[in-house]
């Protein structure tokens, strides 16, 4: 496993938000999709399809509700490992996430 950077160590006083938003996921086993339940800077939490393991790595794929321009779709991009597990799961992001064009179908 990674070592995180000491100025990114999760705490539960960090402050997130409640933003209910469409994600996707996957690890090196499985892909999945859920909702997200709140975010901060360096955190998501969300449902998930099937319970993640503490520790495991995933990336997320986040549809962001903001189009660019006012017409392309975005996503966001951030992995990290699982610092919570159960119903919701818990995301620390070890580098800093990033936007995408996301396509439309």
């Amino acid at each position: 496993m990674q070592s995180i950077r000491k100025d990114h160590i999760h705490t539960r006083s960090d402050r997130k938000l409640p933003v209910e938003l469409a994600v996707r996921y996957w690890t090196a086993r499985e892909v999945g999709a859920g909702r997200t339940v709140e975010m901060g800077a360096w955190n998501v939490a969300f449902t998930t399809s099937t319970p993640l393991a503490v520790g495991q790595k995933v990336q997320v794929s986040i549809d962001w509700p903001v189009l660019l321009n006012g017409t392309t779709p975005l996503q966001l991009i951030a992995s990290g490992f699982v610092v919570r597990a159960g119903a919701v799961a818990e995301l620390h992001i070890e580098q800093r996430p990033e936007f995408r064009t996301r396509r439309t179908q």
